[in-house]
This record gives structure tokens, C-alpha cells and sequence, in this order.
């Protein structure tokens, strides 16, 4: 599943603000916004981390629901793997909680992302594979 970073302190981060949470802004790398869509999830916050995404592909955060069953992350690190002007690759390392909702907690995602249409880098996929 995926990843955030503004709120764990990374210098230079600079993002628009929306209900306390990070929204996806123009100014945000791949890394920062991957960490800023984990923070979303440990927030809790559905429609935050949703906002992450591509429209088509919102449905690949059904599993979140806003409730305290889902898998809170720690220890998140996240570095570009591929960038190009219209698409990116960021590989996410993490401590994923133990929750009845997820099952077995993952260690790592990949994350596969593309420029939305106002420049902001939106999550199109992101998994194991």
C-alpha cells in the first residue's frame, strides 16, 4: 500500500494547506509528496490521502476508511527511483502496525506516479511489484 513526508520534518518542504494536512502542491517533489500521502493515512484522513491520487485510480484507497483498524506507518524513507517530466517512480521503505483490516504488515511500496494537470505529482499505482 503507500507513503507521506512534509510532517516528518524534511527542510525545504513546502506545500499548500488544507484541513492540517498537506495537499498535493506544484512545489513538491515525488519523495515529498509519497510522505505527505503517509501522513495523510496515519492521520487517518481518507479524503486527504485520496487527494493523492489520480481520479481513475482513487478506488486503490478503498481499504481506508478513516477508521482506527487501519495500519498506521514509522520510520517511512523514501527515495526516486525514475523521474521524467510526466512520470516517476519512488521506492518507500517503512514500519507498517499490525491491523486486523490489513492483515500481514508490509516493509516496503513502490510507488508509480504521473504530473497531474496542474503540475502536482499524483499517485497512479503503488504495490509490491
Amino acid at each position: 500500500m503507500v507513503a507521506g513526508l512534509c510532517s516528518l520534518g524534511l527542510a525545504g518542504c513546502s506545500t499548500a494547506q488544507t484541513g492540517g494536512l498537506d495537499a498535493p502542491a506544484t512545489s513538491m517533489s515525488p519523495e515529498q509528496t509519497a510522505m505527505a500521502w503517509f501522513r495523510a493515512i496515519n492521520s487517518k484522513d481518507a479524503a486527504a490521502a485520496r487527494a493523492y491520487f489520480v481520479p481513475k485510480q482513487m478506488w486503490m484507497m478503498g481499504w481506508m476508511k478513516g477508521d482506527a483498524q487501519v495500519s498506521t506507518f514509522s520510520n517511512i524513507r523514501c527515495r526516486t527511483t525514475a523521474q521524467a517530466s510526466t512520470n516517476a517512480a519512488v521506492n518507500c521503505t517503512f514500519n507498517e502496525s499490525q491491523s486486523s483490516m490489513m492483515g500481514n504488515p508490509d516493509s516496503f511500496w513502490n510507488i508509480a506516479m504521473v504530473r497531474g494537470p496542474e503540475g502536482t505529482w499524483l499517485i497512479d499505482n503503488y504495490g509490491q511489484g
